[in-house]
């Protein structure tokens, strides 16, 4: 599956305060995985106003002014938007060997896979889902901090976030097959040597038993959330968001979100999460 010619791109997405970023510091401590500790937002903030003000041309303009007069829709992705996302990449990769894989951890990464693949840039990508009472939870814990104000958002909001991530994984699937793995926040959590060592398996790299043990134990979630030198990847990864990482526990909802919530989420949410083994 890997391309030993030239370093892989492998992406990571989900639903925001599913696990992406504790996924993110365990694969990233393998010497077969390059990977830096803050998101870059390339698709969602930088793409994304790209394709969007070519599609509002006709709005802003009254005449025939813009670059529609220059590029159709597929002439402007593969000559503009996929030579500015190759830059970024090859920034993003300086210097590393070509038997590395390139690790790019954004949540909502798994919302441009159509964009990606039809753009033609070869990636592989690892899905992370989470019950969506403990990812409400979460979100609410978020709401309360400086660097959350994305997440204040009402119950109903977050219910119809989750589950249009867990809608994307799946149209995902469709679109790559066994390009794309995913794999449970739960599962993490209760077996994390197993689950990394079928991420691994996935990827064709052999990463012997040993260096996962020790990768998961520098990594545990309380470990982590002791004081630890500023130049370790797991707090540069959260450097400036204060309590970003909380229990690490998958049951803990149970205890921190009201019964009025957890109706809300099972019923708004209930054929996903029925259908993801959650109720």
């Amino acid at each position: 599956m890997i391309n030993k010619t030239a370093p892989q791109l492998l992406l990571i997405g989900g639903c925001p305060r599913s696990g992406t970023t504790w996924l993110q510091t365990l694969l990233a401590d393998s010497e077969a995985v390059y990977s830096r500790p803050n998101e870059t937002h390339l698709y969602d903030v930088y793409v994304e106003k790209l394709c969007s003000l070519y599609s509002s041309e006709k709005s802003l303009f009254n005449s025939g002014d813009g670059l529609r007069s220059l590029f159709d829709k597929k002439s402007f992705e593969t000559e503009l938007v996929k030579p500015f996302i190759d830059s970024v990449f090859n920034k993003y990769a300086e210097g590393i060997g070509s038997e590395e894989i390139v690790l790019e951890k954004t949540p909502s990464n798994i919302r441009y896979v159509e964009l990606i693949n039809r753009l033609g840039i070869p990636f592989l990508m690892v899905e992370i889902v989470r019950d969506p009472r403990a990812v409400v939870s979460s979100w609410r814990a978020a709401q309360k901090e400086s660097w959350g104000r994305w997440a204040r958002k009402s119950v109903f909001d977050i219910c119809a976030t989750w589950s249009r991530y867990i809608i994307e994984g799946d149209h995902a699937k469709y679109l790559l097959g066994d390009r794309i793995k995913r794999i449970k926040y739960e599962q993490l959590i209760e077996n994390p040597v197993g689950t990394l060592d079928s991420i691994y398996g996935w990827l064709d790299i052999n990463v012997p038993e040993d260096a996962i043990r020790a990768a998961v134990k520098k990594n545990d979630i309380q470990h982590v959330l002791s004081n630890r030198p500023l130049e370790d990847y797991s707090a540069q990864a959260v450097s400036g968001r204060k309590n970003f990482i909380r229990k690490g526990r998958a049951d803990s909802w149970r205890e921190d979100l009201p019964a009025g919530d957890v109706s809300i989420v099972e019923k708004y949410c209930g054929a996903l999460m029925e259908r993801l083994g959650y109720l």
